[in-house]
């Protein structure tokens, strides 16, 4: 078995991190050795995991996993999978004998060029509680390899290097250090002797605001990351995300997993702008039908609307419209997209129905100018009653487009009344959403209530409800799928999804939760 597979065994044990170790005992204390201490300053991305979690993160996956899979104790059962796959390859290793005794709390892997497609200049480092054991089982790793090895040495540090295909593997500090090729190797070295992406500014900031309690973190460097890549970047989706406030050339993101007793959180945080303000979206999606059971929103929707007109009529549409002629065209049909844009402030979106049958929806636009988006509405009436559009017929305050071929068994309409422009499937559908609040509505709903409650205080910006999801994917004949099958068991044990949105300082930040029930 040559290096490449004991590397790949090592990431194996380090991607299952939690669950592979969660219930394993013994100390796994490593002080506070950082992994990114490790890993080059110029990596643009960085991802840093748990893999031998105590206390609390302990108790809440084990947890977790009991309620998820009816797992009680994941850590053994995953160390018995990579045991039996150690077996299977004739390698005369196991994970309790040759890495339990070093690896210690925390892991990370770096990444340090992209060309566009593939990256290049990996490696990882995993934390170690007793460097002995940890040369002892690189060692092993030389010694059991099915091809040559060169043994190196750079600044002091010893190593191996397959000589097949140029991985190298060695102890650096208080790390078990792989990486792809010798000179990754080497830089590993030179960043453990202070020029590390510890030490950047950047990584520092973006980690800064990390949860405490996160199982793993990833940080990109977008900016070094489109840098790297070259001309492999479309320049005008670069353009067109600039003409919505995001600078992307000078930005970090982070996100970060956070292992509760009944659910998964992944918060997000970048720098990149184009922050949002959520609040008031709750209750705006909490107007909707009571019995929706995905609903999301976003805020201020015109203002970016109006950015994007901008950017279309400013660079064109390549083999449609030239620069500059965008907004001139709609114009000469009638259409003042600017004064649309202007008064479009929150939309939304809902959807109910657990089959074809009764399947609905509608796209809710919040009208800052009532009185303009009603006669914006009425020139798009005339423009296609005019048109001869298939299957149009104008109702009150709009019009509806029937398709059965296309559009399924409900009609699409279009209505406009008091400060609600609607796009609905379906006439209930769309009369619930002009209704804005009266009736049974979601904010009564005990789930759309938890799922808010359990973003904290960041304002919920979309939620879902899996039990109706998965009864309208039976209903359209998912039940008959072999994965869908095989996943249903775990599906079932989620109750919702919730979305939140908001910013903080110069961050703009998101938060996803998925529920787990008992």
């Amino acid at each position: 078995m040559n290096t490449r597979r004991h590397v790949s065994l090592v990431l194996s044990s380090a991607g299952l991190a939690a669950f592979a170790i969660a219930g394993c005992g013994g100390s796994s204390s490593s002080g506070g050795a950082d992994p990114a201490s490790l890993a080059p300053a110029t990596s643009p991305l960085f991802v840093e995991a748990t893999v031998r979690p105590e206390g609390s993160l302990k108790t809440n996956i084990e947890d977790l996993s009991k309620k998820l899979a009816g797992i009680s104790d994941p850590g053994t059962l995953i160390v018995d999978q990579i045991d039996s796959g150690i077996a299977q390859s004739g390698e005369k290793m196991s994970f309790e004998d040759d890495i339990e005794p070093w690896l210690g709390e925390k892991a990370g892997v770096f990444f340090q060029r992209y060309d566009g497609e593939d990256f290049s200049g990996v490696g990882a480092a995993f934390q170690s509680t007793d460097d002995n054991a940890a040369s002892a089982f690189v060692d092993k790793l030389a010694q059991t390899s099915d091809s040559p090895v060169t043994q190196g040495s750079y600044e002091g540090v010893d190593y191996t290097t397959d000589s097949e295909d140029g991985t190298s593997v060695g102890v650096v500090d208080d790390f078990v250090v792989l990486t792809e090729d010798k000179q990754t190797f080497e830089s590993v070295v030179d960043a453990s002797k202070g020029d590390s992406l510890a030490d950047e500014g950047k990584y520092t900031d973006a980690v800064s605001g990390a949860p405490a309690d996160s199982l793993a973190d990833a940080y990109v460097n977008i900016g070094a990351l489109l840098d790297s890549a070259g001309g492999q970047v479309n320049q005008q989706v670069l353009d067109f995300y600039n003409s919505l406030g995001y600078d992307l050339s000078d930005s970090t993101a982070l996100a970060s997993v956070v292992a509760g007793s009944d659910q998964v959180e992944v918060d997000v945080s970048t720098n990149a702008g184009g922050g949002i303000d959520a609040a008031g979206l709750t209750d705006f999606i909490g107007s909707f039908p009571a019995n929706s059971w995905a609903a999301f929103a976003s805020p201020n929707v015109g203002d970016q609307a109006q950015k994007i007109v901008d950017s279309f009529d400013q660079n064109g549409i390549p083999g449609s419209i030239p620069p500059g002629q965008f907004k001139s065209a709609l114009a000469r049909q009638g259409i003042d997209v600017e004064k649309i844009a202007s008064s479009i402030g929150d939309v939304g979106l809902f959807v109910e129905g657990t089959g074809p049958s009764d399947l609905g929806g509608a796209l809710v636009i919040e009208a800052k100018n009532p009185q303009a988006a009603t006669e914006s509405l009425g020139k798009l009436t005339d423009l296609l009653r005019n048109s001869g559009a298939t299957g149009f017929k104008q109702i009150p305050g709009g019009f509806s487009i029937s398709d059965p071929q296309d559009l399924g068994q409900q009609p699409v309409e279009v209505v406009a009344k008091d400060d609600r422009i609607v796009v609905g499937y379906g006439d209930q559908a769309t009369q619930q959403a002009l209704s804005g609040g009266s009736g049974q509505t979601l904010d009564s709903s005990s789930a759309f209530d938890d799922a808010a409650k359990s973003l904290g205080g960041t304002d919920l910006a979309g939620f879902v409800d899996i039990a109706p999801v998965l009864k309208l994917a039976e209903s359209m004949g998912a039940g008959s799928d072999a994965d869908y099958q095989q996943a249903m068991p775990y599906l079932q044990k989620l109750d919702f999804a919730a979305v939140g949105a908001g910013s903080s300082g110069d961050l703009s930040t998101s938060k996803i939760v998925l529920k787990v029930g008992d």
